[in-house]
């Protein structure tokens, strides 16, 4: 909700919101429920606002350290989940126009508009249901960033290298310049080109 926003409809919706967020922004965060339909849901667990926004500042950084500078338009194709809403507040935040992508909306026409396509995994059970359609979307080439945790890419990768991080970054950067891949507490291997780096978690 925007600050400069001058609506007191707004206003008094803001104050609270914002008062929440700060009291809260590194308790722990609840137990995780018990799933209602876990053969589709997978396992999850709750984020605090300061790890969602680490991961934000993180994207958003990552994404500028590519050469990509205040205005560019950044589309973003992904299934819904957090790393979708993520991707998007980065872009957000580092004043980027973000652009959704649909299964309705061409990737290749986002392309001849200029805009930059980041694709998220979503979950290992996703990757492995629909494997084939993921790998000719990357085989297209018009995927400029791909995110991965090393479940995901190990799952994408299965049965052609050997199940470790640095096999599934070398594998993901056949299809994409940027991709990167998360290692929960150990934190991230990005590559960019011929560059690799790892990198601590926050």
């Amino acid at each position: 909700i925007s600050r400069a926003s001058s609506s007191p409809t707004i206003e008094k919706t803001r104050h609270p919101l914002s008062e929440s967020i700060a009291s809260s922004f590194s308790s722990p965060p609840p137990p995780s429920p018990p799933l209602r339909h876990p053969v589709h849901a997978g396992k999850y667990k709750w984020q605090t606002y300061k790890e969602v926004c680490e991961m934000i500042q993180k994207v958003g950084s990552f994404i500028r350290s590519c050469g990509y500078g205040q205005g560019v338009k950044c589309g973003i194709n992904g299934a819904n989940c957090p790393g979708w809403i993520i991707s998007m507040e980065a872009c957000n935040a580092q004043g980027f126009y973000c652009v959704p992508l649909y299964d309705t909306l061409a990737i290749s026409l986002a392309k001849q508009e200029g805009l930059l396509v980041s694709l998220d995994l979503a979950s290992f059970e996703m990757v492995r249901k629909f494997k084939l359609p993921l790998m000719k979307l990357l085989e297209s080439g018009n995927i400029d960033l791909c995110f991965s945790n090393q479940d995901e890419a190990t799952e994408l990768q299965k049965d052609e290298y050997n199940a470790d991080p640095v096999a599934a970054v070398e594998f993901l950067a056949k299809y994409c310049k940027r991709n990167v891949v998360t290692l929960g507490h150990n934190g991230c291997i990005a590559k960019h080109g011929k560059e690799v780096r790892k990198l601590p978690q926050l």
